[in-house]
Order: C-alpha cells, then structure tokens, then sequence
C-alpha cells in the first residue's frame, strides 16, 4: 500500500479525476494533502480538463475558519478555476464537509460552469417532484472570499513525502 501523495509522485500516469479523501483523525486531515506543492504535483498528473476534488471537514466559524480560506487560497495558486462546496450550506457554522474542486483548464472556455449545472439539478429536482431545499443547492461557496490574505499552506522543510 502506498500513500497517495508518494504514488503521484512516482507516476507518469495523467488522470481525468483524482479524488483526495484522505484523514488522520476524524476531523483532521494529512496536512501534506492541503499544501501548495501537493496541489501543483496533483495538477501536474491530470489531463488538460481534468478534476481534483479534495474533501476537508471544518467550520466556518470565526475562529475556524482560517483553515479553509487558506486551503482555498493554496489551492487558487495551483489549479486555474476552483470551486467550493459547502455540505451543510455556505452561511453555517456548523462542522460540515467542504468539497474543494480544482478544475485543469487553462482555456476559459472549457472551464466547468457550476452555476449551469446548479440550474440543471435544480430543474430535474423539480421535475422529478423532489426539489432541493435552497441551502442544499450545488453552487460555488463564494463565502470563502473576503478573509484577508490567509497564508499559503506550503510543505516544511523536511520532505512531505512518506518514505519509500
């Protein structure tokens, strides 16, 4: 069994999708996942238009929330166009999973349009008499603009990868 970051690391391979999902205590992630050079060693293994999605767990409290802006950040100086998910709704404070989408295009114009796909799960919830409540609406979790400057999240010194 290798960790995820070493296997990207030793690859060639260029992928359509990697998923990060990766936890070391129930509410804490591996802070190798949310670094600025993970981030650019795993767009460097997509295809043009390919997707990284990380999910983290946190709050958007004031006193917590420091932690997502600066992984949004982090992952904004890698990835051309990211997007947010807030599980439980982009006002709440509450602990909830937030769904970090890195999208690998370069050309604006084949970059992803979350708003038109929030649209269209908005109409087939409708047509299938099933509508989705408003703060459970697929959209970009804008609420993770405005913190001032959160740091980069960078590796240490050491190196952040496991050894061999």
């Amino acid at each position: 069994m290798t960790d995820g970051r070493r296997f990207l690391h030793d690859t060639a391979e260029r992928y359509d999708l990697i998923f990060s999902d990766a936890y070391r205590s129930f509410v804490s992630a591996p802070p190798q996942f949310a670094t600025l050079e993970f981030f650019r060693l795993a767009q460097s293994r997509l295809r043009e238009n390919g997707v990284l999605i990380a999910n983290f767990y946190g709050s958007l409290a004031p006193d917590t929330r420091a932690t997502l802006y600066s992984v949004l950040r982090t992952m904004r100086a890698a990835f051309p166009q990211v997007y947010v998910v807030a599980t439980a709704g982009p006002s709440s404070e509450e602990l909830q999973n937030f769904i970090f989408v890195g999208h690998n295009a370069s050309n604006p114009e084949r970059r992803a349009d979350l708003g038109r796909a929030a649209a269209l799960e908005w109409r087939a919830s409708e047509a299938l008499s099933m509508p989705i409540p408003a703060d459970r609406r697929l959209r970009p979790a804008r609420v993770l603009r405005g913190e001032r400057d959160p740091p980069l999240r960078r590796d240490c010194e050491e190196s952040a990868l496991t050894p061999l």
